[in-house]
């Protein structure tokens, strides 16, 4: 009995999704943890570099309606969007403010 309660607690730390003390689901990271539903993204702080190694983002709603406002922001895809809450609205985290840079 003791080695089926040892395994369930394993079970359930390996797979249950890390929460922070808000109640904030993370995503990312070396797990590679993904947000429940269709309607949020991995949202990624800046110095997190999109995921970039074991960093973990925050699962955020999908903004359903966004301002004409043009802001360029680059977005962890390598795509240029008009502002933030488009790209948001993709389900894409921004790298950068501004235009992405062409390379070559």
């Amino acid at each position: 009995m003791k080695s089926v309660a040892i395994a369930f607690i394993f079970a359930v730390a390996l797979f249950a999704q890390p929460a922070f003390a808000d109640g904030e689901r993370q995503c990312g990271g070396m797990a590679g943890l993904t947000c429940s539903g269709a309607n949020e993204y991995c949202d990624y702080a800046p110095e997190a570099m999109c995921g970039a190694a074991d960093q973990t983002g925050t699962c955020r709603p999908r903004p359903e309606i966004c301002t004409q406002e043009y802001l360029p922001v680059c977005g962890c895809d390598g795509v240029t969007y008009s502002n933030a809450c488009t790209a948001a609205a993709e389900g894409v985290s921004i790298v950068s403010e501004g235009e992405c840079k062409k390379e070559g």
